[in-house]
Order: structure tokens, then sequence, then C-alpha cells
């Protein structure tokens, strides 16, 4: 009776000790595929390698405002403009013209959304830039405290914040009590596609 209960026993300890063994076997498995499937997607879509989703945003420092009536005459085709050439250029609406100097910069821009504010009833335009344009709009926003600088689209100034801090984000949001349909146009003119 003894023997029996002890062979019944190493039976069901060796069973326990196989359950616990394939266990061991299968979570390691599973540890393996699961730390292959997140280091190849670490490895093979990192931060600096987001595609552009729209042509690279000239950034060009602002150098005087001009009544409307200096903007350049509207119609015909968008000007090519020389990136080390000083432009005179009109904002979407019109209502102001903008001496430009020379393109500072040009942004590599990943996502562009129109959004409502959360904290009032106007909308504004997030632009996700990748890190190493966000890295040199923070160094170029670091020497225009104080002054606007213009994201310029097809010979239009889109907006010409004044940088007020030097900008150390990612992303960076377009305000201005902007309505639905003004920020809508703003994020269309802004993601452009390449």
């Amino acid at each position: 009776m003894i023997d029996q209960r002890r062979g019944e026993f190493l039976r069901k300890l060796f069973a326990i000790v196989a359950l616990i063994g394939t266990l061991a076997v299968v979570v390691a498995i599973i540890g393996g595929v699961w730390m292959r499937i997140a280091g190849d997607d670490q490895q093979s879509a990192p931060a600096q390698n987001t595609p552009p989703t729209s042509k690279p945003l000239p950034v060009r420092p602002v150098q005087e405002v001009r009544a409307p009536d200096q903007c350049p005459p509207p119609g015909g085709p968008p000007r090519l403009l020389v990136s080390s050439d000083a432009v005179t250029v009109c904002d979407v609406p019109r209502s102001a013209a903008y001496v430009l100097g020379p393109q500072a910069i040009e942004l590599q821009l990943t996502q562009v959304d129109s959004v409502k504010s959360p904290t009032s009833e106007f909308y504004v335009v997030r632009v996700t830039m990748q890190p190493v344009s966000a890295a040199a709009f923070a160094d170029l926003t670091a020497r225009y405290v104080g002054q606007q600088l213009a994201f310029v689209r097809d010979d239009v100034v889109v907006s010409a914040p004044q940088i007020t801090a030097p900008i150390n984000s990612q992303v960076l949001e377009i305000s201005g009590q902007l309505t639905a349909q003004q920020a809508d146009e703003v994020a269309r003119l802004l993601r452009q596609p390449n």
C-alpha cells in the first residue's frame, strides 16, 4: 500500500515537474519572440527616420511687416523663392506684406492636424517635426526670441508667430483665434505632399 502511494506520488511529482518544465520552455520561446518583435520595431522605425508627410517647410526671419497694399500683385503662378534672397510676400488673407530675410532652415514635418483648443472656442494647428528639425528649430528660436519667424509655403506666409521663448519641442501649435475653417486651411497648406 505504501509503495503504491509512493509510486502514485512520484508519478504526480514527475508530471508536475514535466508541466513546469514545459511551461518554462513555452515562456522562454514567447519571450524570445516578443523581444525579437519589439527589437525589430525599434530598429526598423527610429524616430529620426519617420518619413515626412509634406514638402520641407521653409522658415524665414521677418524683417518688416508692411501694409497690404505692398503685397505683390495677386494671380499668376507663385514665384520661385530663392532661399538666399530677401523677399516680400503676403499672408494668406492678404492682410499684411512681410519682408523676409533669407531662408534660415527647412523643417521636415511628420504630422499636421487642425484641432479644437481645449481652453477656448478657437482652433489650433498642431505640427509635429522630425527630431532633427525640432533640434534645428529650437536653436533658431533661441536666436530669434522677441522677433517673428515666418512659415512660408508657395510664395505665401502661412503663419508668422512672434517668438517669446525658445521652442524645445518636437510638437508646436500655431494659434491666433483661428476658426475651424482657418485652421483647416493653414493645416492644408502646411501638409502639402512631397
